[in-house]
C-alpha cells in the first residue's frame, strides 16, 4: 500500500490529523471531568449572582455548600448555557435558580473538585468522531489514490 506521494496532500493529511488530534485531547479531558464526577450531595446553601462574560453576555454563578464525611466544602460554577443579554434580565431570573432544587456533584475522594451540574460532553465528543472519521476519510482516499497510480 502506496499514499499518495504529492506534498499538499501530506500538508493536508497532517493538518486534518492535527486537528483530529486536539478535538480528540479536548474530548477526552472532557470526558475524564465528566467521569470523576460519581458522587451527589444536597446542598448546604446556594448563593446566586450574575457573572459578567463580556460586554452582551451574563451568565448566573453559584457559590455552594455542602457536606461530605461530616466536613463542609465550598465550590463555585456558572450556568454557562443559560445566557442573557442583560444583567437586568438576569437579575430578574435568578428566584427561578434559587427555587429550583440543585445537587452538587463532586468527586468522592476529592470533594473539592465539584459542579453544580455534571453533563456529558456531548457536543465535544460530536466533534471529534466527526473529525476522527473525516481524518479515516481523507487517509483511506490518500492511500486508494496512491495505489491507483501504480
Amino acid at each position: 500500500m502506496r499514499m499518495h506521494q504529492s506534498p499538499i496532500w501530506f500538508c493536508f493529511i497532517a493538518i486534518v490529523g492535527l486537528f483530529t488530534a486536539g478535538y480528540l485531547a479536548i474530548c477526552g479531558i472532557h470526558l475524564y471531568h465528566y467521569s470523576q464526577l460519581n458522587e451527589s450531595a444536597v446542598p448546604k446553601r446556594i448563593v446566586w449572582s450574575v457573572k459578567k462574560v463580556n460586554d452582551e453576555t451574563f451568565v448566573p454563578s453559584a457559590e455552594y455548600a455542602f457536606m461530605h464525611g461530616g466536613k463542609e466544602f465550598h465550590g463555585r460554577d456558572l450556568l454557562a448555557y443559560e445566557k442573557y443579554r442583560n444583567e437586568q434580565a438576569l437579575n430578574q431570573a435568578l428566584p427561578k435558580y434559587q427555587n429550583l432544587e440543585w445537587r452538587i456533584w463532586y468527586h468522592a475522594e476529592n470533594p473539592v473538585f465539584s459542579a453544580l451540574e455534571k453533563t456529558f460532553p456531548m457536543k465535544e465528543c460530536i466533534y471529534a468522531s466527526i473529525l476522527t472519521t473525516l481524518f479515516i476519510y481523507f487517509l483511506g482516499l490518500g492511500l486508494y489514490v496512491g495505489n491507483r497510480q501504480r
